[in-house]
């Protein structure tokens, strides 16, 4: 009897001690799970954490390049306006180049229409020294004339030399008996002629008669010889 109640106890006792086991295995492999849950918690609420960043981030990211693209579009637009003021600028200057052209046309073809007028001066043979003697009486008989008035004086001397009633050579008709009171004065040495009167002689030789007719052969300060006078500035001029 002893016996088998000792033996019941160490039988009680070996289940007891599976029990304990068990229940210390079972807490254990629980507890191992929880940590392991701990750390699957943790590491998910990161991943969450870091998605949520990565997500703000792209958000951003759009909004900066909504921003870009707007600026970009309001970049585009400005070029359009430009360029369609470029365009109406464009149309406008073909407008006016085209209503040029037409004036130019018009203006060509009434320079066309001008007759064409000879130099009838460029038959003359002016030697240097006739040069020197024209531009000398020109700085007597009209120094203090514009350029017109000197002209004029010079047309008078190239209308005689072309006329059948004067002497044929620029130095003859200034020599010409009671013509040139000035002549007398040619050798005085504080006579010298200026650029003015040089140019103006060249200017007629190379243009002919715009002043005078070709038949006016006279000049004087007041109106003496001829008819049908003209009065530039201080001179008579007539034929």
């Amino acid at each position: 009897m002893f016996n088998e109640i000792k033996d019941l106890k160490t039988h009680n006792t070996i289940w007891f001690v599976y029990i304990l086991f068990f229940i210390l295995t079972s807490w254990g492999c629980i507890g191992y799970y929880v940590s392991e849950s701990y750390k699957a918690s943790i590491a998910a609420e990161e991943r969450v954490r870091q998605s949520q960043e990565q997500v703000s981030q792209l958000t951003q990211t759009i909004s900066n390049m909504d921003t870009v693209q707007a600026s970009l579009q309001s970049y585009i637009n400005q070029l359009e306006e430009e360029n369609n003021s470029l365009l109406l600028e464009i149309e406008q200057l073909q407008e006016e180049n085209a209503k040029m052209m037409i004036a130019a046309e018009t203006l060509q073809k009434k320079i066309d229409e001008i007759p064409v007028v000879e130099n009838n001066y460029a038959i003359i043979n002016l030697t240097d020294d006739e040069r020197q003697l024209l531009a000398e009486i020109l700085a007597l008989e009209a120094y203090d004339q514009p350029d017109c008035g000197q002209r004029a004086v010079v047309e008078v001397v190239f209308n005689r030399v072309l006329s059948a009633g004067w002497p044929n050579t620029v130095k003859s008709v200034i020599y010409d008996k009671g013509q040139f009171a000035t002549v007398k004065y040619l050798d005085n040495p504080y006579n010298r002629p200026r650029d003015k009167e040089y140019k103006n002689i060249d200017w007629v030789l190379a243009h002919g008669s715009t002043i005078l007719p070709s038949d006016y052969v006279f000049f004087a300060t007041y109106k003496a010889n001829g008819k049908d006078f003209i009065q530039i500035e201080d001179h008579y001029f007539a034929r």
